[in-house]
């Protein structure tokens, strides 16, 4: 539907939701291409936001798949876009980053 209306945001939020999904039924592989997706459609729409998640969903993928500094290097640039927004967002992903800093 969102197609159908051109509505790319939209588009790129459906996606998200098939990639958490995904991820949730232990499909990382597959949600991995659906955040693709959902990345590329959201920054088209200039989108940061649904930019952000589908960046912290690829990184949850990609550590589910192999880990490591993919990973990281994903939720690296949600954070650099959560916080930009000013969305709470940002708190998660920083302390994903930062492990050893929680159990301080």
């Amino acid at each position: 539907m969102f197609r159908t209306m051109g509505d790319g945001a939209g588009e790129a939020e459906a996606h998200n939701g098939l990639g958490e999904v995904l991820l949730a039924a232990g499909q990382p592989e597959d949600a991995c291409i659906q955040y693709t997706v959902a990345l590329d459609l959201a920054t088209q729409a200039g989108d940061k936001y649904e930019q952000a998640r589908a960046c912290d969903g690829l990184g949850h993928a990609c550590q589910a798949i192999s880990g490591g500094e993919e990973a990281h290097r994903h939720w690296r640039r949600a954070l650099t876009l959560y916080a930009s927004l000013g969305a709470p967002e940002a708190a998660q992903v920083r302390d994903r980053l930062k492990p050893s800093e929680r159990r301080g």
